[in-house]
C-alpha cells in the first residue's frame, strides 16, 4: 500500500464529512463524494484483505 493511496482516500474521506454536513442524505454531491471515497478505499486495500486504518486526534 503506497502512501498516496492512503492520502487519495483520506482526502475522499474529508471530502465526504465536509459534503454531509453541507448536504442532506441522498443529496447528489454527498453521493458523489461517498462514491469517490469507496472507490478510492477499494484502490487503497487493494488485494492487502483485512486492514485497519487508525486516524489520531481530530486530523480530518
Amino acid at each position: 500500500m503506497s502512501e498516496l493511496k492512503v492520502r487519495t482516500f483520506l482526502k475522499s474521506l474529508r471530502r465526504v464529512i465536509k459534503q454531509a454536513t453541507l448536504y442532506p442524505v441522498g443529496h447528489p454531491a454527498v453521493q458523489e463524494a461517498l462514491h469517490t471515497a469507496e472507490f478510492d478505499l477499494e484502490d487503497m486495500v487493494g488485494d492487502i484483505g483485512d486492514m485497519t486504518l487508525i486516524i489520531h486526534d481530530s486530523a480530518l
